[in-house]
């Protein structure tokens, strides 16, 4: 059970550089504006790789909305203790994307359904009024947007493609405002002599891969769909593992057909493009809370991350174990009580051996990770 059984592991191990063994704290970000506010997402700025862009929300653990507007801040290593820049929104973020041919255009989606495009080159109120937005909008998304990417379309140019918990996958054109077009409408799949009594299906997240006539989306019974472009009356595929929605979906940067996905039923599962059960299934013995994001070590072929809602960060290295976690660091407990606040996002430097970690405190933690570069 130790060894990864997959066709092509070797492919995996020829490519590894190092063997992650724990993490260093490097510093924090933190700030009164952002203190208690649980992060949503996280990602780096496409035109400044030292530049973190950080959404936030103030949902309690029911879902519930439990404050006013979201907020975006831009956090950079010059100043820890105070956003490079801030926006404000009108609802909490659930989502974000930079644009690849744009690296200034910001995609944010909310809590309400709405998405708005800002251009982060600018300063001050100009910063804060989006460019375009899909508010008055009679297709819009009518729930939590929760997952949003730029994808080149060739001679359409670059698309936004956004999925939302009202269960429409939908693609977005800025060439003449703002318009959007269904690529997708989730249904359940119908099991031969079941029925199915849920008829509505959310979206909780999709990743796209190299393959640009398909898309894989996570929803809230558990199941993976792969999905075509150009036709979306029924689904391709479909990975069937997971007992609850999914949180994350992520395609390995070094092997096209694996990607691994993570759950609100404590469960990770790693998966080979054609098949559809789970290659490996990871959980650690002690773990019993939602694993709330995912990220491939872009440095290291065999490794990736975890956070939990327990407030632990997770390690793992296939080519080590595929039972344990090589490294587990749980953090510290929220003030006042005894259980560590949960965490929601990470995300791995591209050129440097940084991971980022933020949750529901409202910190950015920032660690540095043991690899070496050649």
């Amino acid at each position: 059970y130790g060894i990864c059984p997959l066709n092509n592991v070797e492919s995996l191990k020829s490519s590894k550089m190092c063997v992650p063994k724990g993490l260093t704290k490097l510093y924090s970000y933190t700030c009164n504006l952002s203190d208690g506010r649980p992060i949503t997402c996280m990602c780096w700025h496409k035109a400044n790789d030292d530049i973190l862009v950080v959404s936030y929300g103030s949902v309690d653990t029911n879902g519930s909305v439990a404050g006013e507007g979201g907020m975006v801040l831009f956090w950079s290593p010059r100043n820890l203790l105070y956003p490079e820049k801030i926006i404000r929104t009108k609802s909490i973020v659930t989502s974000m994307a930079f644009s690849n041919h744009r690296p200034a255009c910001l995609a944010v989606g909310m809590h309400n359904g709405v998405i708005c495009l800002f251009d982060t080159s600018l300063h001050g109120d100009d910063l804060g009024n989006p460019l375009l937005d899909s508010e008055m909008l009679p297709e819009r998304h009518m729930s939590q947007v929760r997952d949003l990417k730029w994808v080149d379309k060739g001679d359409k140019g670059e698309q936004l493609i956004s999925v939302a918990l009202d269960g429409r996958i939908l693609e977005w054109s800025t060439k003449k405002g703002f318009e959007a077009n269904q690529l997708m409408k989730l249904r359940p799949v119908t099991e031969h002599n079941k029925c199915v009594l849920k008829q509505h299906l959310g979206g909780t997240c999709f990743e796209f891969g190299e393959d640009e006539t398909s898309y894989l989306v996570g929803t809230d019974n558990g199941n993976i769909h792969r999905c075509s472009y150009s036709y979306g009356e029924q689904y391709i595929h479909t990975y069937s593992g997971h007992k609850r929605p999914v949180n994350s979906i992520k395609y390995s940067p070094f092997l096209p057909d694996i990607f691994l996905s993570c759950s609100i039923d404590w469960n990770m599962k790693l998966w080979k493009s054609d098949r559809s059960e789970p290659v490996l299934t990871f959980k650690a013995l002690d773990l019993t809370d939602s694993v709330n994001d995912i990220a491939w070590s872009p440095h290291d072929s065999t490794v990736f991350a975890s956070v939990c809602g327990d407030g632990r960060i997770e390690l793992w290295d296939l080519s080590v174990s595929t039972l344990d976690p090589q490294f587990t660091l749980a953090t510290s407990t929220t003030e006042g009580t005894k259980k560590a606040s949960a965490l929601t996002s990470v995300v791995y430097a591209k050129n440097a051996p940084i991971m980022v970690v933020g949750g529901e405190s409202g910190n950015v933690d920032v660690y540095l990770t043991p690899h070496a570069f050649p």
